[in-house]
């Protein structure tokens, strides 16, 4: 993929790049380093879309119910993920394939531009692909 998604949800602002080779590493709010995974696309047959999935570690947890969200496969459709998607951006601009995130994300809504000025990264590594009015 080489893309980075931004979601708005009630965890926050979470990154999400997403690398060709079917890895990814998330930054989310609160935690101190990225969290790594694997990502993969399931198409659900005709007329019925696709799922996007990550493994995330065994011992991590979802941030905000406090379950075991990792060792196995969480899919989610298409039509359920997307809508939460308010910017797309080419390539990795926050360095999240290293697994370290620029600093520790504080709860919010933002967008890429105010994440790479907090990050003191220059805005011209922000390639919008996509954008919610």
């Amino acid at each position: 993929s080489d893309r980075t998604f931004i979601t708005h949800s009630p965890h926050g602002t979470q990154i999400e790049y997403h690398n060709p080779g079917g890895r990814a590493h998330l930054w989310y709010p609160g935690n101190f380093g990225g969290v790594p995974s694997n990502w993969k696309v399931n198409y659900d047959g005709p007329g019925r879309g696709h799922d996007i999935c990550w493994q995330y570690p065994s011992q991590s947890r979802n941030g905000l119910t406090g379950v075991s969200a990792g060792g196995r496969f969480q899919c989610t459709a298409d039509w359920l993920y997307f809508p939460g998607v308010v910017q797309v951006l080419a390539g990795d601009p926050f360095n999240l394939n290293s697994g370290r995130v620029p600093f520790r994300l504080p709860r919010g809504t933002f967008h890429a531009e105010q994440l790479a000025e907090m990050a003191h990264i220059p805005s011209g590594r922000i390639r919008t692909i996509y954008k919610e009015d």
